[in-house]
């Protein structure tokens, strides 16, 4: 039987803090099995795919009854020579290993070793190779699932991942990675000075992996090549939330827009929108699989978001399908486990059956070609001006987006107001600290984005915001984004959304920093004996009437959120700074404010007190 690339999906989350260990000499680790493996009998049995019946409503699906599969509870499942492979963590703290055959379904063997609930299983080099990093063991099966190698890995890394020659296991810490060499125990590191590592999936002979560059304090996405130990820069634009690569083929998900993912084939890239469920990559077939657990239902695409095949899974009570599809060139179709009543249940997919479907709405991504100025070149020499002395990005005109996630605008045409907004940017900026504001990107948002347009208002479905506003700020793909609405505009709102983003780094920072001075903690023991943040814009509690007038509390509007409570502070100091520094409550809170700011940014060069202190 043709062996087959196969889906293998492994999500980490990271906790704890990685040191540069020492290299120490291999220790001997014999982890053993708890039974012997269970010996086949020698006898043909029942075609694999005759012991099926009919499952669903799409006339593709096949159920195979299996005790095998059965008496397991939620497996994942890999091709291995030959057979299934179909592995899960039982409670008593071991991995359960199972090979069935692909012909008839039969034991091919079986067996358990332990190993924390942190083990995954990857195969290579003929070999199953499973990698524990809650342990630290590695350990290596034959297709009998009997152990033949073993070894220790002295390095507390939050999660391991093996090269497909299992030579060298990669080990991500929450401040680096390093790659261990299990002959010689040499450790070397590949990413130091490093915080926030997350690595994603593993395919293909890849891991994806985002992490925080300490020195600029930016998060950066990349891809590790599990063979050649080489690290390559992730090919889109903006944060990604999960990723993966194989060969030539990248998938990754963006989750500014809910649902939204960026398929690489080769030098091509289109992006989609999937809300309501997952897509994975298919590597062996080429394919894109769509799983929308609601509907219990799984659609197949090639790689050109055309439609393939569409199973309709038994409607279940609390049915949940694991996303391990294993291709199967000798029945030409996926097998993959569905799991109900507390057991697992092997179903087969027969993609051929012909079916009809739509075709994923894919958009290529390219460059956009450059618009005509619609006012006059000064404004726009303005504006690129006021970008390079603030080290923002300004922009008026058609060159602005208009249309945002809870709100809408126009273009701002009128050369008065756009002088106007020019202006009041100019001054309000001006205040803060040389070089303060180029400190203010952070994590995936490397720019700050400021926009001047027209009649911002809410769309007619933004329940959260009144209809009309003067300004927002919010993150957008690769940047902050900051919206003012020109014939409004003026310097105390300018203040207040920069302190949006002030408040966001400081949040960012302080999860880096276990030493961080901010905290909302802090800031709600600073709040009148009591109180409580309504959490809303619309919905005010009537009790929280009788603090606007405090003393803690410029407005009403400071008391929906802490950070409007911080954004409303920063303005009126800015702008009025007696108001606040003749008010003991509200001065209490503004000093910790400017401490926080002094402790999260490099403060050299500024003057003794900033206008905020």
């Amino acid at each position: 039987m043709k062996r087959f690339l196969i889906l293998i999906l492994c999500l980490s989350l990271l906790t704890g803090c990685g040191a540069a260990p020492q290299t120490p000499d291999i220790p001997e680790a014999e982890p053993t099995p708890s039974a012997e493996p269970a010996l086949p009998e020698e006898q043909p049995g029942v075609p694999l795919l005759e012991q099926g019946t009919p499952a669903g409503e799409s006339g593709n699906l096949l159920y195979l009854p299996n005790p095998n599969a059965e008496t397991m509870a939620c497996p994942e499942i890999r091709l291995f020579n030959n057979g299934l492979l179909m592995y899960e963590h039982t409670s008593d703290g071991f991995l359960h290993l199972k090979r069935i055959s692909l012909e008839d379904g039969c034991l091919l063997a079986e067996a358990s070793y332990p190993m924390s609930p942190a083990a995954k299983v990857q195969i290579g080099s003929g070999y199953i190779g499973i990698c524990d990093s809650g342990s630290g063991q590695v350990i290596f099966l034959n297709e009998m699932l009997e152990q033949e190698k073993s070894y220790s890995v002295p390095l507390e890394g939050d999660s391991f991942y093996l090269n497909q020659e299992l030579e060298t296991v990669y080990v991500f810490f929450d401040g680096g990675l390093m790659a261990y060499n299990l002959e010689s125990g040499r450790a070397d590191w590949m990413l130091e000075n490093a915080g926030l590592v997350l690595p994603f999936d593993s395919i293909g002979g890849y891991t994806l992996f985002t992490y925080t560059d300490l020195t600029d304090r930016m998060t950066y996405a990349r891809c590790l090549n599990l063979s050649t130990a080489t690290m390559e820069t992730v090919p889109v634009d903006g944060p990604i939330s999960s990723g993966v690569r194989s060969g030539e083929q990248w998938l990754l998900r963006q989750d500014i827009v809910s649902g939204t993912y960026v398929l690489i084939n080769q030098d091509k890239a289109v992006s989609f929108t999937q809300p309501t469920g997952l897509v994975e990559l298919m590597s062996g077939k080429r394919q894109l699989l769509s799983y929308d657990e609601s509907f219990r239902q799984m659609t197949l695409y090639d790689l050109e978001g055309n439609f393939l095949s569409r199973c309709a899974l038994p409607e279940k009570e609390n049915g949940s399908v694991g996303m391990d599809m294993v291709w199967s060139g000798y029945w030409q179709g996926y097998f993959f486990v569905d799991t109900y009543d507390g057991a697992a249940h092997l179903m087969f997919w027969d993609i051929d059956t012909q079916q009809e479907g739509e075709a994923l709405s894919m958009t290529v991504l390219g460059t956009v070609e450059a618009t005509e100025h619609i006012m006059e070149k000064e404004l726009y020499e303005r504006a690129a001006e006021l970008s390079q002395r603030f080290g923002l990005d300004i922009r008026i005109g058609e060159q602005c987006a208009f249309g945002y996630t809870h709100y809408q605008a126009e273009v701002l045409t009128d050369l008065y107001f756009v002088r106007d907004a020019l202006d009041t940017l100019e001054r309000a900026l001006s205040k803060y600290p040389e070089g303060f504001l180029r400190q203010l990107p952070f994590g995936d948002y490397k720019q700050i984005r400021v926009e001047l347009v027209g009649n911002l208002r809410g769309k007619d479905d933004m329940e959260t915001h009144p209809e009309i506003i003067g300004a927002f700020a919010q993150t957008a793909l690769d940047h902050y984004l900051v919206v003012f609405d020109g014939y409004t505009m003026d310097t105390m709102a300018v203040y207040h959304e920069f302190s949006h983003i002030i408040d966001k780094h400081l949040a960012w920072d302080a999860s880096l920093r276990s030493d961080a001075l901010f905290s909302e903690g802090t800031w709600f023991t600073l709040q009148p004996d009591g109180f409580y943040f309504a959490y809303s814009y619309t919905d005010i509690p009537e009790e929280l009437a009788q603090y606007e007038y405090s003393g803690y509390f410029y407005s009403g509007y400071s008391m929906t959120y802490p950070t409007e409570d911080r954004a409303t502070l920063m303005a009126l100091i800015m702008t009025d700074g007696e108001l606040v520094r003749n008010n003991p409550n509200m001065a209490a809170k503004m000093r910790y404010y400017a401490q926080c700011i002094r402790d999260c940014f490099d403060t050299e060069g500024w003057p003794e007190a900033t206008a905020w202190e």
